[in-house]
């Protein structure tokens, strides 16, 4: 039996962590004084560390650019397996900054975009497997993904974008979609004509 100088109880020995520092390698207070204590120090860790980071933004962003500019070639091998292991979340990200650096205004948040395309895996047009792997030379292949606007407006929304394939975006074009339906139906329509050449 051994009493816990926090908690003021009587306990077995069981109940008391072992500890090499100590003289009868048993620590003085019981386990759970002990793990609540831990927590306390996490918590208050937590808080210094979120302070710190809130207030030195600048000194963090110049110990960055000194990492990346010391060790460029570990952090092109590391950022190319990050990019590897998280295809989608890239693509969610290249497209939302592409979309505002050509003027549209956004109003999708990223996590929505990343859970939508997460069990996404044809083209809702052409029913083509998409292909959310990097760019060949630089140019996109006519089965990876875009994002199109339904409707051409300069606000890209939850209800007014979908992801398709380059190929049928291209297609597509300034239409909206019921114009884009419309203009196949036409095609299907013409279909006999279109055969003889």
């Amino acid at each position: 039996m051994g009493i816990c100088p926090k908690c003021k109880k009587f306990k077995q020995l069981c109940r008391f962590h072992k500890s090499e520092k100590s003289k009868n390698y048993i620590r003085k207070e019981c386990w759970v004084c002990h793990l609540k204590h831990c927590e306390v120090c996490k918590n208050n860790k937590r808080k210094i560390e979120k302070r710190w980071y809130q207030n030195n933004k600048e000194l963090r962003s110049q110990k960055a650019k000194e990492y990346r500019v010391k060790n460029k070639i570990e952090v092109r091998k590391r950022d190319k397996e990050r990019r590897r292991k998280n295809k989608k979340k890239g693509w969610v990200t290249n497209t939302i900054g592409s979309h505002r650096r050509s003027g549209f205004t956004v109003k999708i948040d990223f996590n929505y975009l990343v859970n939508f395309i997460r069990e996404l895996k044809n083209c809702p047009i052409c029913n083509k497997k998409l292909h959310w792997g990097p760019k060949k030379h630089g140019k996109l292949k006519n089965n990876s993904p875009t994002l199109d606007r339904i409707n051409n407006s300069l606000v890209l929304t939850k209800h007014n974008t979908m992801v398709i394939c380059h190929r049928c975006n291209r297609s597509k074009g300034n239409r909206t979609l019921k114009e884009f339906i419309n203009y196949c139906i036409l095609v299907v329509k013409n279909k006999q004509t279109l055969l003889k050449y």
